[in-house]
């Protein structure tokens, strides 16, 4: 028995063949054509599911899989910002073509479900938040994923600052606006048009930005990159603070690019401005760590809630 789990991002699908014991025996990736369109865009998904197919040796008995956009309870796409997909049955497609269960989750809840499960400690009560081009979190309460009415875990729209820098979703102030490379590049924008000179110009104007770029014009001793980063944690370990005076969790996980270049110190800064904003006694009881998993969170997480859900059938 097999399970596919599938990343499906705004530039690259992601799958994944696991076997009975939650091994990765192979792996596909391909750029998502996002751009050309829908039906080039769901070319390239098939691609990367039929590859995996292909080559494995054993029949695959589910496929789940993470996607960037708002989903409905069952599996289909009701928005997505940076794909050409709205309104699509794509669990249902899927299921169809390949003759096998299927199922779509939020790909920052899976990523957080990924993490979760794979966990040396049996938490109960885990919260994943991932700041990326944007912020995007999970919840696990009880050890299983809530999603609500499909669409929870939208924990970088908490708005941290009254009529604040307006975010993609249409408010101000939202988290996200803040804790995100949008909300680093956008500090430095606003502080270049005042005459301030950074290396990271090119970038900024361009509105994209590499983890590994923000980290290399820190030590450079860039200024602005420094103050932006610096806000950033600020704003992030604000919104740690926040959610864990909220769910009380046992665990909070931080993943993503920046996380992983800045690593330890970045970390460090995270949680002393999480304390200033958690209440005594919720702090101190409240673990928090950076991901593991790297850029497998999502298919871990696409296992798992196959997994998951054959176990309960």
């Amino acid at each position: 028995m097999a399970i596919i789990g599938l990343d499906i991002g705004g530039t690259k699908i992601l799958g994944a063949v696991f076997n009975d014991q939650g091994q990765i025996m192979d792996k596909e990736k391909q750029p998502s054509k996002a751009d050309d369109g829908f039906e080039r865009f769901m070319q390239q998904v098939y691609h990367v599911i039929d590859e995996l197919i292909n080559r494995s040796d054993e029949s695959i008995q589910g496929i789940g899989i993470g996607f960037p956009g708002t989903i409905d309870q069952n599996g289909h796409v009701i928005f997505a910002p940076n794909l050409p997909v709205e309104q699509f049955d794509l669990a249902g497609h899927l299921a169809d073509r390949y003759h096998t269960k299927v199922l779509v989750g939020n790909d920052v809840n899976l990523g957080t479900y990924g993490e979760y499960c794979e966990l040396d400690i049996p938490y109960k009560n885990v919260i994943g938040l991932f700041p990326g081009t944007g912020l995007g979190g999970g919840i696990v309460i009880n050890g299983e994923l809530y999603i609500g009415q499909g669409s929870a875990g939208e924990l970088g729209h908490i708005v941290v600052r009254k009529n604040g820098v307006k975010c993609s979703c249409g408010n101000k102030g939202c988290l996200e606006s803040y804790a995100s490379k949008k909300g680093i590049l956008a500090y430095i924008k606003k502080e270049m048009k005042k005459g301030r000179k950074t290396v990271l110009k090119k970038e900024a104007k361009a509105g994209v930005v590499k983890s590994s770029q923000l980290r290399k014009a820190v030590e450079d001793g860039d200024v602005l990159t420094i103050e932006a980063i610096d806000q950033f944690k600020a704003y992030l370990g604000m919104g740690v603070g926040i959610i864990m005076n909220i769910f009380n969790p046992d665990l909070v996980i931080i993943g993503g690019g920046i996380v992983e270049n800045f690593g330890k110190e970045l970390m460090k800064d995270i949680r002393k401005h999480a304390k200033a904003y958690t209440l005594p006694g919720i702090y101190e009881n409240t673990k928090l760590r950076h991901s593991k998993l790297g850029d497998d969170t999502v298919i871990y997480g696409g296992y798992h809630l196959i997994k998951s859900a054959m176990s309960t059938n």
